[in-house]
């Protein structure tokens, strides 16, 4: 049994997979898995892949048909054998080093995560900058955290150099044709956790701009997507967790700036109507929600106008308002 698998959600990314995967199989820690799991691809992506499963053994092809990113991570963490996993998406790659650092330090201090930070680059050039993931609150480098690790579900969720322990997330159960599901991921193994470490060594590389890349995304079932993460956090995470239900209504604020930019009929739409209710169902949990210690006075004030007072219609208003000045 490898000591560590990397699963690989691969859909018709046939210009990169093969960088992508040879940048997992030139690890300099070698004792590896490589979970290639071709999610209905209809370009050349599964013989690529299937082509480089070939030429090392290492690496497991595994063909589906499609059912989206979320499908892929819960194909993959129930057949990895790993202790832990990693995820690597196709259009993006490891430094060479990336296996071997996170899996040191969570081997020798029996870590459940170890996150570390992120190149972030761009199509058609060399250039790349670090990405910090550690923007809210700052957590301390290299500490193994024990406790308070609420402050770990306001880190970056997307699945970058991120090493997780396989047994805290196998029942985890992702919606399905949804985008953003990494989301779901990252806060689930979080609660889970007992301990976790942070690093600032950049050790992956994140292409930002890719077409269909999902961060560039601006159509209204972005909207619905992010509703249905969020309900799916809401329906398998402990709800006792006042950080965590901190995190949501962090992200409830976020769903309305997404529904900001990409609703076709503001107010008047399905998703508006899904809004609210989502607000509704997180004011059920108003007085374990307001012991956050994440929460600062200005959060808590916010807080209590959108949930207890219900002024979201107001509050949608008003950053809409910011949101077309800030265009213009």
């Amino acid at each position: 049994m490898s000591k560590v698998s990397i699963i690989v959600p691969i859909y018709n990314v046939e210009k990169y997979v093969v960088k992508c995967l040879r940048s997992l199989t030139s690890q300099t820690f070698q004792d590896i898995e490589v979970l290639a799991i071709d999610d209905g691809s209809t370009d050349e992506s599964g013989k690529l892949s299937a082509r480089e499963a070939e030429r090392d053994s290492r690496i497991k092809y595994i063909k589906k048909e499609n059912g989206g990113y979320g499908s892929v991570l819960e194909l993959g963490i129930k057949k990895a054998k790993s202790e832990y996993f990693l995820i690597c998406d196709p259009d993006d790659w490891l430094e060479d080093n990336c296996i071997e650092e996170l899996y040191k330090r969570a081997s020798e201090n029996g870590l459940d995560m170890v996150i570390g930070e992120k190149y972030i680059s761009t199509v058609g050039t060399d250039k790349k900058c670090i990405k910090q993931q550690n923007a809210y609150f700052k957590v301390q480098d290299e500490k193994c955290c024990k406790d308070k690790l609420g402050v770990f579900y306001f880190m970056t969720v997307s699945p970058h150099s991120k090493l997780y322990r396989t047994s805290l997330v196998r029942d985890i159960i992702f919606p399905k044709k949804t985008s953003f599901t990494d989301l779901l991921l990252y806060v689930y193994a979080v609660q889970k956790s007992k301990s976790i470490m942070y690093t600032k060594l950049p050790l992956s590389n994140y292409l930002v701009d890719r077409p269909g890349n999902t961060t560039t995304d601006r159509k209204p079932k972005t909207i619905g997507d992010h509703l249905k993460v969020w309900h799916a956090i809401y329906e398998q995470c402990n709800l006792r967790d006042s950080e965590l239900l901190f995190r949501l209504f962090f992200e409830l604020k976020y769903i309305i700036r997404v529904y900001i930019k990409n609703s076709d009929n503001l107010f008047k739409d399905d998703y508006y109507a899904e809004i609210l209710k989502t607000a509704r169902t997180l004011r059920d949990h108003y007085s374990t929600l307001k012991n956050a210690q994440c929460a600062s006075k200005k959060d808590k004030t916010i807080m209590y106008a959108t949930l207890k007072l219900s002024i979201i219609a107001p509050y949608i208003w008003f950053e809409s308002l910011k949101e077309k000045l800030h265009e213009n």
